[in-house]
């Protein structure tokens, strides 16, 4: 069954619309009351094919700055090709300064990951021109529920680290969601329900002011007799994100609301929501595991040098989820070592910084190539081990140390070999350092007094 059918025939969770209610009928517009968010936008889903009707153009024709993206849906976002018409209205749309944000779901995380993750990828591939992704079907679920969801997020952010993601989950939204959606559609039903049904589930999340511009409720199925009166409930939910139409089900996206132009002229009195980028962020705790390992610590030893080579890998401890690139390893080195050179199959270090990169995706349960690290310890390193934090591309971390070999020819002894005579203290070495440094600034001194021009 196609799934926005699916979806709208489907009783939205908690909101259950009581059988028998009837419809109120329609009157004049309302005037609007006070608002109790400060900037307010719209976004629009638009589940129609862009050929059929006057929805799209209706819907562009009105843009403005409070209009600044619009969920795109081919197919469901399952296809393998793009398709002429959607590839031109991506285009339109981008010429609008509109945001078109790819329509994907996920059956409320039932439905395979990684099929989920292939329609973000194709979106991209054959869309270009998108801005984004849009989740529909997520529920709050149990703590799998959030791995999946915060893996999905995190990919987008480390492919098009500016894009939007909006998580649909149609009703209240749990805070432990908030480091892995930009916005978040936490209301979406018809007026009747949406006006006797719906309240803020998480307090102090959903109903928090500085987060308003995370927040889109929609209320479709509203009676122009009803519009101002959803408007106002929606500002008054700390909904920075609106959209309110008559359509109706079974798919209420895919004609233009009748008060559309005064709806555009009402959420244009506020000024205009700012489009979130909540980034990338550290996936939970047991979603993704990385385990480092430093093994087989070899040492070569050289005047005044001992040169540590280790080989470093780590594994990827989820049995469900592939880890993408990259992953970095930042090496914290003690006084007197220095990362001499780190090579390995998709691995690249730069050793001013003390910084190696893994640039290929490590398979679930799967462990990456061997790093052949390099440290060169001196005579001025005297303890410490070498500190790898292993970094993953969504900020989590992992650290594990390799221990250097100090040299053993560093004594008064074996200071020839720094240029110094043999049998000369370094005390005394100092002292003759500073008796010609002494010499030099005499003769300048000469030179100047007789007017000598020195080069």
């Amino acid at each position: 069954m196609n799934k926005k059918i699916q979806k709208w025939s489907f009783v939205r969770r908690t909101l259950t619309l009581a059988a028998g209610i009837a419809m109120v009928c329609a009157m004049q517009l309302q005037t609007v009351s006070a608002a109790s968010v400060t900037h307010q936008s719209i976004g629009v889903p638009m589940y129609q094919y862009p050929t059929i009707g006057t929805y799209w153009s209706d819907v562009i024709g009105a843009a403005n700055s409070h209009l600044p993206f619009v969920i795109v849906d081919d197919a469901n976002g399952t296809f393998s090709s793009a398709d002429p018409n959607y590839t031109t209205q991506i285009a339109t749309n981008t010429s609008a300064n509109v945001r078109s944000i790819g329509y994907v779901h996920s059956d409320y995380q039932a439905r395979n990951f990684q099929s989920v993750y292939d329609d973000i990828d194709s979106w991209y591939q054959h869309y270009p021109g998108i801005s984004g992704i849009f989740v529909d079907l997520v529920k709050n679920g149990a703590a799998a529920d959030q791995c999946y969801m915060s893996l999905l997020t995190q990919h987008v952010k480390n492919t098009h680290p500016n894009d939007l993601v909006i998580l649909n989950f149609g009703s209240n939204v749990s805070p432990i969601y908030e480091p892995y959606g930009d916005i978040f559609l936490n209301a979406e039903n018809d007026y009747t329900t949406l006006n006797t049904l719906w309240t803020v589930g998480f307090p102090g999340f959903e109903d928090n002011p500085a987060y308003e511009n995370r927040f889109w409720q929609i209320a479709h199925t509203t009676t122009p007799g009803n519009y101002a009166a959803a408007l106002t409930m929606l500002r008054n939910r700390n909904a920075g994100w609106v959209y309110i139409t008559d359509d109706t089900l079974p798919n209420p996206y895919d004609t233009t609301a009748s008060y559309w132009p005064t709806e555009v002229n009402d959420v244009s009195t506020l000024p205009a929501s700012t489009i979130p980028n909540r980034g990338k962020s550290a996936l939970p705790s047991g979603c993704q595991d990385l385990t480092p390992s430093a093994t087989a610590a070899t040492t070569t030893t050289a005047a005044k040098k001992v040169t540590t080579a280790s080989n470093i890998s780590f594994a990827n401890g989820s049995a469900l989820y592939g880890m993408e690139p990259i992953a970095r390893i930042n090496f914290s080195l003690p006084a007197g070592v220095t990362l001499a050179s780190g090579t390995g199959t998709n691995w690249s270090c730069n050793t001013t910084t003390a910084a190696c990169n893994y640039t290929a995706r490590v398979n679930a349960s799967q462990t990456s190539a061997v790093l052949g690290a390099s440290f060169d310890a001196g005579c001025n390193y005297s303890s410490g081990n070498i500190t790898g934090t292993l970094t993953n591309f969504a900020g989590n971390t992992s650290a594990f140390t390799v221990t250097p070999t100090r040299p053993g020819d560093c004594t008064a002894a074996t200071l020839a070999n720094a240029g110094i005579p043999t049998g000369v203290t370094s005390l005394a070495a100092g002292s003759l350092a500073a008796g010609a440094i002494l010499v030099y600034h005499k003769r300048r001194t000469h030179y100047r007094a007789s007017g000598i021009s020195r080069h």
